[in-house]
């Protein structure tokens, strides 16, 4: 990490996303194949990447290289299956929230539509949102769902149109959040739902594994989420927290464990890419990695369900409502 004066005047040259103040100071220096810079705003305290790449950059990174063309896959077919099986159980969940269907459902940044073919099998009436061009035709010829690929700000989609917004991973992209969670504010309907889970900047894992946390993530990563800092967001873009957790079975052992992995070894993410589509898994390094993983799995889990507790887990996530409907 590097503190120095100079470099926090460097880190200055990017607004806040907040509230736009020029002055931010280096709160973690990150090096991955590049260095990139988390600043905190000196005005609201607010965490961002300083480096902000271009629309067309992030949108080149979707298209090339997160799905296969066959199948629009991601991982290896035993991860898939049990990425499946989460995705259904967020079905469960979400049932359990708004109702049983009908209602109108817009998942942004919908992946391989998954969650989304669930919920249309469930009744719901299912929309997505993609910046990949192939996995939004895989969605809609696989599942028969609507997808529209390109930003939020551009989609076609009418004013109070939706009962149930959902952002899974999803906001911490965004360039503009609070923008971003305005324009979702105007889709939802009186009393409509937002469900939001992103990584938790202000976790314990991340104040002690620092650079090496996964879930950082940058570039591709522009805001990094506190629990009151998104708390705070939602209240000024109109929305009201029914309910808050920082548990995730899916994200959150895994996480600690290849951040584990990250402080121990040169090779950041290594296991996390070799589950990925197309590494080899089998090389002598990714199988000491595996078997590593393997002893750490049921600690991180303890370590999760404690820290969770305390209300300082790897990942928040939010179930929200419009206010004042």
């Amino acid at each position: 990490m590097n503190d120095s004066d100079d470099h926090g005047r460097e880190a200055a040259s990017r607004p806040c996303y907040h509230c736009g103040a020029a002055a931010a100071d280096t709160w973690l220096t990150y090096e991955a194949d590049q260095r990139f810079d988390i600043v905190t705003c000196r005005r609201c305290g607010f965490l961002f990447t300083r480096e902000l790449p271009s629309t067309d950059e992030l949108m080149g990174f979707y298209q090339e290289n997160y799905y296969r063309e066959d199948d629009c896959g991601r991982f290896l077919q035993p991860v898939e299956r049990v990425i499946s099986a989460f995705r259904r159980r967020r079905v469960d969940m979400i049932r359990k929230w708004i109702g049983p269907p009908p209602g109108r459902v817009l998942d942004i940044g919908c992946g391989r539509g998954l969650f989304l073919a669930h919920m249309k099998s469930a009744g719901y009436e299912a929309f997505g949102t993609q910046f990949s061009r192939p996995a939004a035709n895989f969605i809609q010829q696989r599942h028969g769902i609507d997808v529209f690929v390109g930003e939020l700000a551009d989609s076609p989609y009418a004013d109070s149109s939706f009962d149930l917004i959902t952002l899974w991973h999803v906001l911490e992209h965004t360039r503009d959040p609070a923008e971003y969670l305005r324009r979702i504010r105007r889709l939802l309907k009186p009393g409509g739902h937002l469900f939001i889970e992103v990584p938790n900047a202000g976790c314990l894992t991340a104040r002690w594994a620092r650079g090496a946390w996964l879930h950082f993530d940058l570039p591709r990563h522009l805001a990094h989420f506190t629990s009151d800092h998104l708390g705070t967001l939602l209240g000024e873009t109109g929305f009201v927290i029914d309910r808050k957790r920082t548990f995730s079975l899916e994200y959150g052992p895994f996480g600690v464990v290849q951040s584990v992995l990250n402080m121990a070894s040169a090779r950041r993410n290594y296991l996390y890419d070799g589950l990925s589509t197309g590494a080899n898994m089998l090389s002598p390094g990714r199988l000491a990695h595996a078997g590593v993983a393997g002893l750490l799995a049921a600690p991180a889990l303890v370590y999760c369900a404690a820290t969770a507790a305390a209300g300082d887990g790897d990942i928040l996530s939010l179930w929200c409502r419009t206010a004042g409907d």
